[in-house]
């Protein structure tokens, strides 16, 4: 029975000259099968090829040959490679918190390769401690610097207000097209009450996206914006409205809620749609109703 089992247990590819970390490669495959999350498997990859440079740099501060970049994971995985390259890390400057997810994720994977027999001792683990804050991300601003910020967002808070709010339909220009050809109508595109005219009586105050079948069906208009109006996306800029809700929207918007509330840059990443209460029992204002800290405290 267990020599069947060994049979059917997947062994390691060959290293060669030319593949030196296929091991650790296939290793890292084997492993992240584990995980369905995309973005899980990823960053667990990014750790292996890490975890590569740190062994082609160093050898592992072994005494292997130079000559031999070929790595094998019965050979060169020993008891304190969790030591060592959490040493390497830390020379290469790098921020404590990304040693300590970097620590982490090896200390899984190498277990995982333990328990599967790939690597054939127990390596030493390291009781890991939380990174800490390394920057002044969230340090307060000088008056000086608050004011630059607002200038450079006032803009486009205005703009994202401004989709948010129903468009105001302006009754003004006249329709631009003339005859059946472009050619004929080209003077009348150049007036930009007339682009409003179209938005407002062709498109019925509806932007859209710049699909293969809208700038058919729109050709003209489509022509117009690009030739005289400086592109599609400046017409809706223009207009203040948008064919689609993203960041170039929310992110402005966000900075103001946190600008206004007070919230860190995490609180306000967590709010939910539906956050927004119109009466606060204490002071009768509307406000964000959100769950702060580790302690889910609202």
């Amino acid at each position: 029975m267990t020599r069947n089992v060994d049979r059917l247990r997947p062994t390691p590819p060959e290293p060669t000259p030319e593949k030196p970390y296929a091991q650790l490669d296939w290793l890292g495959a084997q492993f992240v099968r584990r995980y369905q999350n995309e973005k899980t498997r990823y960053t667990v990859l990014k750790v292996v090829a890490a975890f590569k440079k740190y062994y082609r740099d160093t050898k592992g501060y072994g005494e292997r040959s130079s000559s031999d970049s070929r790595f094998f994971l019965a050979k060169d995985m020993d008891q304190f490679v969790l030591y060592n390259v959490r040493h390497y890390w830390l020379e290469q400057g790098l921020a404590s918190f990304t040693i300590a997810h970097r620590v982490r994720v090896m200390s899984r994977l190498l277990k995982y390769a333990v328990a599967k027999g790939y690597v054939p001792i127990e390596v030493f683990s390291i009781t890991m401690w939380e990174g800490k804050r390394e920057t002044k991300q969230h340090e307060g601003y000088e008056d000086a610097e608050l004011d630059w910020i607002r200038k450079l967002i006032s803009e486009k808070v205005r703009h994202s207000a401004k989709v948010a709010a129903d468009y105001q339909r302006k009754e003004i220009g006249a329709d631009p097209r003339v005859g059946f050809g472009m050619a004929k109508g080209a003077k009348g595109w150049k007036h930009w009450s007339n682009m409003v005219w179209y938005f407002e009586n062709v498109l019925n105050c509806r932007p859209f996206l710049a699909t293969r079948a809208n700038l058919k069906t729109h050709r003209s208009f489509c022509y117009a914006a690009a030739q005289y109006h400086a592109g599609l996306a400046s017409v809706w800029l223009r207009l203040g409205v948008s064919p689609l809700i993203d960041s170039n929207l929310i992110v402005p918007l966000a900075i103001k809620l946190a600008w206004e509330t007070g919230l860190n840059p995490e609180s306000v990443l967590n709010l939910r749609r539906d956050c927004f209460q119109e009466f606060h029992p204490l002071t009768g204002q509307p406000y964000p109703r959100l769950l702060q800290g580790t302690l889910n405290r609202q």
